[in-house]
């Protein structure tokens, strides 16, 4: 019994680790490569982006001018999904913008649109958005959750009405931009990785485990 509670003290005093298993998402823009959280409601990404009066009304403001990119979780479900925003409708300018997007693994499908004809019919395709200065475009794809990918924004060089790039993700609960380029030569690359990190466990499972020992010590030569 002595020796089972020597061991049931050294064990509370080194906490071990496990292994789990996560998803992590990371964003490539020209020579720029950062993690993100994505964005999440109860509710799927189509109700996230809140389309009515032909523009969009997400959970995070719009700035003018401006290509808002962003992973969406519903924590109601699971499902992942991708979406743009483009402009706002304040901003009292039109605009343009072509791309191809490559990557969306099977499975993935169209959840909302701005717009009829301007996104591909499916996931994978050439995109051409055209707005006037008092709405908003862009689109939105869900399927996204449960497997690795990598999903490649091609921008062909068409584009007015845009200064400048964000991926909005999600930081303490709140909504926030990490800039990415414009430029034509930079693809916007997101992918979905599964990785593994090392967690803690508490020193008192070991010291539980440690003690349950003890016990059954004790049970074996009482009998």
């Amino acid at each position: 019994m002595r020796t089972a509670l020597f061991a049931a003290a050294a064990l509370a005093l080194t906490a071990g680790t496990v292994q789990a298993a996560s998803w992590e998402y990371t964003v490539t823009s020209g020579a720029a490569t950062f993690t993100i959280d994505p964005l999440s409601s109860a509710g799927s990404i189509a109700s996230y982006y809140n389309y009515f009066s032909s523009e969009a009304h997400p959970g995070f403001a719009l700035t003018p001018h401006k290509m808002h990119v962003f992973l969406h979780e519903d924590t109601t479900t699971g499902v992942l999904g991708l979406g743009m925003i483009l402009n706002t409708n304040t901003s009292g300018t039109a605009g343009d913008l072509e791309f191809d997007l490559s990557g969306a693994p099977a499975g993935a499908a169209p959840a909302v649109s701005d717009d009829p004809g301007e996104a591909s019919a499916t996931p994978n395709g050439f995109y051409d958005f055209s707005w006037s200065s008092a709405f908003t475009d862009g689109f939105a794809i869900d399927g996204l959750e449960g497997m690795a990918w990598t999903i490649i924004l091609s921008l062909n060089g068409l584009q007015s009405g845009l200064e400048e790039a964000g991926v909005m993700h999600d930081s303490g609960g709140a909504a926030v931009s990490t800039p990415v380029s414009l430029l034509a030569a930079n693809d916007l690359i997101i992918s979905a990785q599964l990785v593994e990190t090392e967690v803690p466990v508490p020193a008192a499972l070991p010291l539980l485990a440690a003690g349950l020992a003890g016990f059954g010590l004790v049970a074996r030569r009482r009998a």
